[in-house]
C-alpha cells in the first residue's frame, strides 16, 4: 500500500493473517480513525513514512516502523503498542500520544504469548498521560510469559505528565501478570524536564 504525500485517508489500514506486506508513503490517516494502522498476527511486515494516530503489533513476527510519526488526543491513545510478538523494531518514530507512547506486552486483547527481541532507537517520545516507554504489566497470570531482549537506544524523551504514582515513570517496567522480564537495556536516553511522574519506575 502505497499513501502519497498529500493524501488523506479516512480509514484504517490492518494487516490481519498476512505476510510480506508493506505500507509506504508520506501521506496521513486522518486523525479522527483511531489505530491508524493495525498489524494482526502476521509476518514480514514494513511500515514506514507515514503519519496516523496508532500503530500497534499483536502476535506478530518480523515487523519494522521507520520513520512512522504517531500523534493521539483521545483516550488510551496509545502510539505504538506490541502485544505478544517478536523482532518488532521501531526506528525513527516520532509518538505524540494521550497515553502510553510504547508499550511491551505479553497476552492481551485477544493475542497469546511471550514477546522476544522488541527494539526502538533513534525515536521521540511525548506521553501527555502515562508512560513514554512502558514494559510488562499484561499477560497470562496462569501461565506465566517471558518477555525479553528488549532495547531503547538513542531516544529523546520529550515529556512525561502522570499524576497516579503507581502509573509513572519515563522508562517504567512493571511485571504484572506474573510475567518475567529479562534482558532490558536502555542506552543513550535523553529526557527532558517533565511536567509530572518519574524517571524510572520498577514494579515487581
Amino acid at each position: 500500500v502505497y499513501l502519497a504525500g498529500g493524501a488523506v485517508l479516512k480509514g484504517r489500514l490492518v494487516v490481519d493473517n498476512a505476510k510480506n506486506v508493506k505500507i509506504l508513503g508520506r501521506g496521513i490517516i486522518c486523525h479522527t480513525v483511531k489505530h491508524g494502522v493495525k498489524i494482526s498476527n502476521s509476518k514480514n511486515v514494513l511500515v514506514e513514512g507515514i503519519i496516523l494516530t496508532q500503530c500497534s503489533t499483536g502476535g506478530s513476527d518480523n515487523v519494522t516502523i521507520r520513520n512512522v510519526k504517531s500523534i493521539s488526543y483521545y483516550g488510551w491513545g496509545d502510539g505504538m503498542n506490541v502485544f505478544a510478538s517478536n523482532n518488532v523494531l521501531h526506528d525513527g518514530v516520532f509518538c505524540r500520544n494521550s497515553d502510553d507512547c510504547t508499550t511491551v506486552y505479553g497476552t492481551r486483547l485477544g493475542y497469546e504469548g511471550t514477546c522476544k527481541n522488541i527494539k526502538m532507537k533513534n525515536s521521540i517520545l511525548w506521553a501527555d498521560v502515562a508512560h513514554p516507554i512502558f514494559i510488562g504489566i499484561n499477560g497470562n497470570a496462569d501461565v506465566p510469559e517471558i518477555l525479553e531482549d528488549l532495547s531503547y537506544e538513542n531516544i529523546d524523551i520529550l515529556d512525561h505528565r502522570e499524576s497516579q504514582i503507581d502509573y509513572q515513570g519515563c522508562m517504567a517496567i512493571n511485571a504484572g501478570d506474573n510475567n518475567l522480564i529479562r534482558n532490558v537495556r536502555f542506552e543513550n536516553i535523553r529526557v527532558e524536564n517533565f511536567r509530572k511522574g518519574q524517571l524510572v519506575n520498577l514494579r515487581i
